[in-house]
């Protein structure tokens, strides 16, 4: 398999998902908008929630029936949760990104004719600006469908991807057992402190050694003892090897990346002391 082909299609997926983020984190601004009677409006939002409002406005004070008022609420209320579902599970099932692309085109497509028939100019700007989010989630969506179509990563080739990609630090060996490495080697030196991160995936103790692997912003980092060791930086994880000796020992955090999941893998001295799955 074209390992290189894999992880472009998995950028373009979850850039599809970043999108997707975006839609429902957008959805509940304009939401709270629509209800509070703003004269403000968000561009990029879901129209269906807003357009739902509005027309229960106007039928509710026309026949004055008040629960219908009440049903578009609750109906505004239910499309603005979906996106959050949608958004969730397509990190995890691919035809869910197809479905979440689809439900954003057909909302888009309301939008355009609404603003056609109701001469709704800044509809029509608003259209236009929809594209670009529309589009990224269309390649996401051809990405899911070809990801499924390739076989599962080839774990061989990808690591020599990643020892070729990040080598590991004085091309020192892992060994084949707890303090097993060449007693020529030396101690890596630390870049800084480590200082409190949003994320941590690895928390241990071992050989008196508190051993931590952090991310926030674009930036992982291995730290031993609140010192940094090594770092992968990008705001998109594609995989990457974090590799240090400390006090004789050496300490290897990889990420290694599948179809819609990564595994993260925390070794000492060739011995697994931690192993994570995470969803992108």
């Amino acid at each position: 398999m074209n390992m290189q082909r894999f992880l472009l299609e998995m950028r373009h997926y979850r850039r599809g998902i970043g999108d997707l983020s975006l839609i429902a984190l957008f959805g509940v601004v304009s939401l709270v908008l629509t209800l509070t009677d703003s004269t403000f409006t968000l561009i990029l939002a879901p129209f269906l929630p807003t357009l739902a409002i509005s027309l229960a406005d106007v039928l509710s004070a026309r026949l004055g029936i008040v629960s219908i008022m009440t049903v578009g609420i609750f109906f505004s209320l239910c499309v603005t949760a979906a996106w959050f579902f949608l958004c969730y599970y397509a990190k995890r099932h691919s035809a869910v990104m197809i479905a979440a692309t689809a439900l954003y085109a057909a909302d888009l497509l309301v939008l355009f004719v609404f603003s056609v028939t109701s001469s709704y100019a800044f509809g029509m700007t608003d259209s236009a600006l929809r594209l670009f989010l529309l589009l990224p989630m269309i390649r996401a969506s051809v990405a899911a469908v070809r990801i499924g179509r390739m076989p599962p990563p080839d774990p061989t080739e990808l690591e020599r991807m990643m020892q070729n990609l990040v080598p590991v630090p004085n091309d020192a060996r892992i060994g084949d057992s707890v303090g097993d490495l060449p007693p020529e080697e030396s101690d890596s030196l630390p870049l800084r402190d480590a200082v409190p991160r949003r994320r941590t995936f690895f928390d241990a103790r071992l050989f008196d050694m508190h051993i931590t692997v952090v991310r926030s912003r674009g930036l992982t980092e291995l730290c031993v003892d609140g010192k940094v060791y090594a770092e992968a930086v990008g705001v998109v994880e594609l995989f990457y090897v974090l590799s240090a000796t400390v006090s004789g020992h050496r300490i290897t955090a990889r990420f290694v990346p599948g179809s819609f999941s990564a595994t993260m893998i925390l070794t000492v001295d060739g011995y697994l002391l931690g192993r994570l799955r995470r969803f992108f």
